[in-house]
């Protein structure tokens, strides 16, 4: 994945999904399916398709081998004259709609076709062209390519792509037909490929179906394969706008003032964005450490929060939304140039003992999302409370 980018099928796990201090980086590392190491619970929002393994009845079938529903959802292709092709319509696959496939995956005993496996994941345009990420051999070792043009048997038919174990365990790939009409292969197994996996429009091939559609499945009719599939699901990216947020004051376990949490700090929104408004738009806020995140605690996670009072350049937590997150006080501020300030302080939160030495802290407003870090000092040594005073 790109950076500053989250799609939408991410957010629907809670109330979103788990942004962490690798947005800021080349690729978003997975630490299970939907969910980062760390960071911040983005707002909820929609997937397009989204596979049930134990009744796949929103998709349509090609060919007339066996589809086994269950925990996973097993395809069975035994004919070298027949297929088994799961699609679903999604309007969302029309050209000119930037739009990802995560599909998981693991193929049993293939008996290939010349290079072609036989399982392939689709997002098709219906009218102009399609993305196919396939199941092949590279030189008899195991890749998933992006095909092109001419026969499926021919590994040159797939001119892009990265060399996967599909057998030994499972594999998640995303494939990312752009806006465009280019074909990526964004991630395998949640890391970014060495060489980004990208096949430009003008190479794609034909539409699969004579309307918008997601697919997956044993498409070859001369190889024969086993597939179970885990989870499939199609989701538009939503890209997010970095700006700098500078720690000016932080406290963690604060006995003196029995501030549990007390953090100010000093923004400035990307260039591109055009504003915030707390009252309008949800707002998440996350501390992690190299270890994740522990604030808020995972386990009691209030984001995202959307009470919040304007006045003037400045927006005030609710009382309704303090007392539903325990926050004793957040308040957001805004100049007309684009900088500004937050202010956090949490008395009723409990943090765990841990090295607080380095502190990323997130803020995510509408698609502003602002990061810093700050380093800690215990003091004194061995008490457990730490505090950063400018």
């Amino acid at each position: 994945m790109r950076s500053h980018e989250v799609t939408r099928r991410r957010f629907l796990t809670k109330s979103g999904m788990m942004l962490g201090a690798a947005a800021l980086g080349p690729l978003l590392p997975e630490a299970n399916l939907w969910r980062l190491g760390r960071g911040l619970w983005l707002p909820a929002a929609y997937a397009s398709t989204v596979l049930d393994p134990t009744n796949p009845s929103n998709f349509k079938q090609d060919g007339t081998q066996t589809a086994t529903p269950g925990n996973v959802l097993r395809l069975v292709d035994s004919s070298i004259s027949d297929i088994i092709l799961l699609f679903a319509p999604d309007p969302d696959a029309a050209a000119g709609i930037e739009l990802d496939v995560v599909a998981r995956f693991q193929l049993i005993n293939p008996l290939p076709a010349g290079a072609d496996v036989g399982n392939r994941v689709v997002i098709n345009d219906g009218v102009t062209r399609s993305a196919i990420a396939s199941c092949f051999f590279k030189q008899n070792v195991p890749a998933i390519g992006l095909y092109s043009q001419g026969p499926t048997t021919d590994a040159a038919s797939y001119p892009i792509f990265v060399l996967v174990d599909w057998q030994s365990a499972p594999v998640t790939i995303r494939l990312r037909r752009a806006a465009n009409g280019d074909v990526e292969l964004v991630e395998v197994n949640g890391v970014a490929p060495n060489l980004r996996a990208l096949l430009t429009a003008d190479m794609a091939p034909a539409p699969t179906h004579a309307f918008p559609t997601v697919e997956f499945g044993c498409a070859s009719p001369e190889a024969t394969c086993t597939v179970d599939y885990y989870s499939f699901s199609s989701e538009r990216p939503v890209h997010f706008i970095p700006g700098a947020l500078n720690v000016t004051h932080f406290r963690l376990r604060d006995t003196d003032s029995t501030d549990n949490v007390r953090f100010r700090g000093d923004f400035t929104l990307g260039s591109s964005s055009n504003g915030i408004d707390p009252a309008t738009q949800p707002v998440s806020i996350a501390l992690s450490t190299a270890a994740g995140q522990f604030y808020p605690p995972p386990a009691a996670d209030f984001n995202p929060l959307n009470g919040f009072i304007p006045m003037k350049r400045r927006w005030t937590l609710s009382d309704a939304e303090r007392s539903r997150s325990g926050i004793e006080r957040l308040d957001i501020d805004l100049n007309s140039d684009g900088t500004g300030a937050v202010f956090l302080r949490d008395v009723r939160t409990t943090l765990p003992t841990l090295d607080y030495s380095t502190v990323g802290v997130e803020l995510l407003i509408g698609d502003d999302l602002l990061t810093g870090t700050v380093h800690l000092t215990e003091k004194p040594p061995g008490s457990g409370r730490w505090r950063f005073d400018g």
